[in-house]
């Protein structure tokens, strides 16, 4: 079974036992995010920074000011920038995606705490010396947002991911990283959440 047969199966799973009192919620999101990503080469210690325009959207259930459910972002196409060593990786446009769950709560004082855990994500490589190239991996995240402005949320969010494997664009082949990337992101964005 998949990582997005997974996502569904609990999903429906425990969304379907309060699916009589609990209010379907919907919330596209925009947001900008700055990211720092290392990686181990030859025993040598690689790092990249990098940061680009997101949009998303979280699809779950509202039940008593708690919310359950699935959210999908995506990166535009972005640049990743060598800040330490040499690498002869070359990053020069990407595209990241981000699929998982998230539980959130809103608190009494204008307040939502939020924890996601992220089954997959991926950095695809657009051009330059790795074009073609696909990179796996998956997280976990924290957030915040503030809801005291008309219809809007004001987020701010913590991602941790870990690639350990990649797709090979002249192969077509998955192979596991010797090195693995950890990456660190902080996401700033807005949100219209809507419960029906």
């Amino acid at each position: 079974m998949n990582s997005l047969n997974k996502l569904i199966f609990i999903l429906v799973f425990f969304l379907s036992t309060n699916a009589s009192v609990a209010s379907l919620h919907l919330e596209p999101i925009m947001g900008y995010s700055f990211g720092v990503s290392s990686h181990n080469e030859t025993s040598e210690l690689i790092e990249y920074f990098y940061h680009s325009s997101e949009l998303g959207a979280r699809v779950g259930w509202s039940y008593l000011g708690a919310h359950l459910g699935a959210e999908y972002f995506i990166k535009l196409p972005f640049k990743i920038d060598n800040t330490s060593g040499n690498s002869n990786i070359n990053f020069d446009n990407v595209i990241s995606r981000y699929l998982g769950g998230f539980a959130e709560y809103h608190l009494p004082l204008l307040f939502i705490i939020r924890a996601r855990l992220i089954i997959s994500t991926q950095f695809e490589v657009e051009n330059g010396n790795n074009k073609g190239d696909i990179y796996f991996g998956s997280g976990y995240g924290v957030g915040v947002g503030f809801t005291g402005l008309p219809l809007v949320v004001l987020n701010i969010d913590y991602r941790r991911y870990e690639l350990d494997e990649f797709e090979d664009a002249t192969t077509s082949t998955n192979l596991e990283l010797e090195g693995r990337f950890n990456g660190h992101e902080v996401l700033f964005s807005a949100s219209i959440p809507i419960n029906l």
